[in-house]
């Protein structure tokens, strides 16, 4: 993970390197923002003049200094998973400047939206991408979100 964390100009959190891919390949590179109907999803890495550039920021939800928003002083998640949420720069800065808005729970929730349409995203790619295969055909089973592979014809 080092040459991971070499990328990162912002102060970032003290995530393990488990809770860091968690929270990134779940967002799916992508700002978590989603608040009254406004999504951003807007890309968190750019390739640049052939350099890569991290937007993202990995943000508490439970502030991690007494004076930062939604701070929490007995909080015993403060750097794991559980308490991240990735956003862009002007998300970040909105969410913890109107923290009285943006609640703990709105941001938990925020978060938990965000990777569900990303996880169905990913499915849609997958099975767009296989649609055949020697002879199968992926479908859906919305029930559990698995995937059976069936006989063509069935």
């Amino acid at each position: 993970m080092a040459g991971f964390q070499s990328l990162i100009e912002s102060p970032q959190m003290e995530l393990s390197d488990k809770d860091r891919k968690l929270l990134w390949a779940r967002a799916c590179n992508c700002c978590s923002y989603r608040h009254d109907s406004k999504i951003c999803g807007q890309p968190l890495t750019v390739k640049d003049q052939g350099k890569n550039t991290v937007l993202g920021e990995e943000c508490h939800i439970i502030g991690d200094k007494p004076k930062s928003a939604r701070y929490i002083a007995n909080c015993v998640e403060r750097e794991t998973y559980a308490n991240a949420i990735l956003l862009c720069p002007i998300h970040h800065k909105m969410v913890d400047d109107n923290w009285e808005v943006y609640t703990a729970d709105v941001l938990r929730g925020m978060k938990a939206g965000h990777e569900a349409a990303a996880a169905l995203l990913r499915i849609a790619e997958v099975m767009e991408s296989h649609k055949t295969r020697n002879g199968y055909v992926f479908r859906p089973f919305p029930a559990i979100g698995h995937f059976h592979l069936l006989r063509k014809g069935q």
